[in-house]
């Protein structure tokens, strides 16, 4: 029997056992789904343990965040540096 075959004999049946059929596909789809995730993630674990300098998506982004951070804020800092030095030279900073 060809796939089309199965195809038309399930579009023959009645809704409530296409319903169940539906069901226990997505079930069983999900099920090797998760078997496969649980599987790739003990074994990413265990590559952490042998390589602590791996790169998850995560540590990137993270990363990417300080780093702005850090430039954004170092940045307005040099910036209101410099415009202290330009009211000190011009001489209309504080008079002490």
């Amino acid at each position: 029997m060809s796939l089309i075959n199965k195809i038309e004999n399930l579009q023959k049946k009645p809704e409530s056992i296409r319903r169940r059929i539906l069901f226990v596909s997505i079930i069983a789809i999900m099920f090797v789904i998760i078997v496969v995730w649980i599987f790739t993630l003990n074994l990413s674990l265990s590559n952490n343990e042998k390589n602590e300098t791996s790169y998850t998506p995560f540590k990137v982004f993270g990363g990417l965040v300080k780093d702005a951070y850090n430039v954004s804020l170092g940045s307005i800092r040099e910036a209101v540096d410099q415009l202290k030095k330009q009211f000190e030279n011009n001489g209309n900073g504080p008079k002490e």
